[in-house]
Formats: C-alpha cells, structure tokens, sequence
C-alpha cells in the first residue's frame, strides 16, 4: 500500500475506514529482520528452497533473506516492485509507479536474471498477485478496480474480473481499492482495503470469474495467506495486526503492534517441511499511519501459525 506517486508519505490526517475489533489470540513472534526508517517492505513470497524474497519500493528491488537472516540484493527495477507471483522456478513481479501510466510485469529467474514480460498499458497501480492455472497468472489494480489474468507464457492479458466491490470509493491517494489476491481451491480470494471487505470469487470450469460473496466487513486487509483448511491470515496495514479470519467467519488478532507489527504489509507460509507452519510477515514501520507520529523500522517477522499453510500452485 504505498502512495500513488509512488514514494511513501506520514499521512497523518489520513481517514481510516471502519475495522472492528477482534479478541486477540497470540501466537509466538519473533523478529528476522530489519531496515532503516523510512524503509518500504510492501510484498513477500517464500521459494521452495526454504528462502524468502519481499519487495522493497523504496529502494526499488528484491531482496532475497534466508529465515536465519542472511540476505542479500537479489534484483534490481527501474521503478518500484510491488506483486510477486512465482510459477515454477520464476518470480513475475508488478513494476511501476502507482497511480502513473508505465506499469509492466517482470520476469526474475532463480539467478536474479530480469526480463520484462509484458507492458499493461491502462493499469495505474499493479498489487496484488497470485498464480491462477498454468502458466497464468491473476493481477490487480488497485485505482482501476480491475483483476487481470497474465499469460507469463505469450505475454497475453486481458481483464479477468470488475467489480464495484474492488473499485476505490474516496481520493484518499493512500487507500487502494483491491489489493491482495489468491487462488485456492477453485477460488480466488480478495482483500479490497478501501472498502474494508474480504471477498471470494469461484471460479468456472472455463477458468472464468464466478459468483462474488462476501466473506468479512469492515475488515481492512492488505495482503493474506492461507492455511491448508481454508482459514486466512490477513494484515491489517494501517491498523498494525495480522488477524487469522476462520473458515465460519470469526476473527482474531495473532499479533499485532506489540509484537512489532507496525504497518504490517504481506504474509506468506513458509515453504519447506519443517517451516511450512510459519508464517513470515514484512513491516513498513507504521510509514501511512504511524502510531503516536512515530515510524519504526521495517521488519520481516515470523509467527507461529500452528497449522500448515496451503500450496501456491493456484486453482
């Protein structure tokens, strides 16, 4: 979630919509990494080698961290990176400068290697994006209200999904409308922050969008992850948790800013056997909505999740 001119900003005035509370049930936190102030870690996949890659807009790249720590630069942009989907052995990353024309879509093979796939010419603000079937992946905009579905293959796209749920409803620059996506289970699943809705879309037996519900209100979601039973664990951004949304709809908090969750941005599960109960989540410090007008630094942490996380194979 970052501003539409593509730099990260204190907006202090800013006006939250409505995220209601739910009863906290911690589970274990512990801190793998972190940046500098001002830092902007907006998105995070795990590959299957047990290492992670988040996207860092401010600094415009990926970074490539082992859960012990270790980490080092693993690509370069000439804008900032926001979505990771990874098909295979490749990353396809969002590029571009939210709320600006110029917006492509990136291949980055295991070596860091960089190769741009294709040019989304209408798109202001590429987020959100999961592996939907073979070599397709789903895209979202979060000012234009649309999902795309990306042939990572041929290059070819086209407009999967619109829906007034996804679309913004205010000017606030600092609140997308959708933002997070996955496919699950004949599924896909959407945050729209804005409007503070989680939604589910099935998917056809062409591979077409369904039905849209409704899953959650006034849950403000970014990205999410989900378990192998079905239940997600969403973060909140501006209002510093990550919250687990059960499969019956209840709510609650795993963590929140006292275990270092200040503007908590994406979550992933761990890949390998023995950390596919993890879950990893990168922090921006609090940069949109800090609290007490005090940014921390950025962070990946990894909490305890107590159940295996679902495959990211997509549908």
């Amino acid at each position: 979630m970052v501003s539409r001119e593509g730099s990260p900003t204190n907006q202090g005035m800013m006006t939250k919509p409505r995220h209601d509370a739910a009863p906290e049930k911690k589970v274990p936190a512990t801190t793998i990494a972190t940046w500098p102030i001002g830092t902007f870690v907006e998105n995070i996949v795990a590959l299957p080698d047990g290492a992670l890659v988040v996207s860092v807009v401010s600094e415009h790249r990926l970074t490539w961290i082992r859960p012990g720590g270790e980490r080092r630069a693993f690509a370069e942009f000439r804008a900032p990176p926001t979505g990771l989907s990874l098909v295979g052995d490749d990353l396809f990353v969002n590029v571009g400068e939210p709320g600006k024309p110029g917006w492509s879509i990136h291949r980055v093979g295991p070596d860091g290697r960089t190769e741009k796939v294709v040019d989304v010419a209408e798109a202001l603000f590429l987020n959100g994006s999961t592996p939907l079937r073979g070599s397709r992946v789903l895209v979202v905009d979060s000012i234009l209200g649309k999902a795309f579905e990306v042939d990572t293959r041929t290059g070819e796209y086209g407009v999967w999904l619109e829906h007034p749920h996804l679309s913004k409803c205010t000017d606030e620059p600092m609140m997308p409308g959708v933002n997070g996506v996955k496919a699950f289970r004949g599924s896909v699943y959407f945050t729209s922050t804005e409007r503070a809705l989680i939604l589910r879309v099935t998917v056809t037996p062409s591979g077409a969008a369904g039905d849209l519900e409704i899953l959650a209100e006034h849950f403000l979601g970014d990205d999410f992850a989900l378990d192998v039973q079905g239940n997600l664990y969403v973060t909140t951004h501006v209002y510093n948790q990550l919250q687990r949304l059960s499969t019956d709809g209840v709510r609650s908090v795993l963590a929140d800013a006292d275990e270092g969750l200040h503007g908590s941005t994406a979550v992933t599960f761990g890949r390998t056997a023995h950390d596919s109960r993890s879950l990893y989540v990168t922090t921006t410090g609090g940069i949109v909505a800090p609290i007490d007008g005090q940014v921390r630094p950025a962070k990946l942490i990894r909490l305890d999740a107590g159940v295996e996380g679902a495959p990211l194979a997509g549908i």
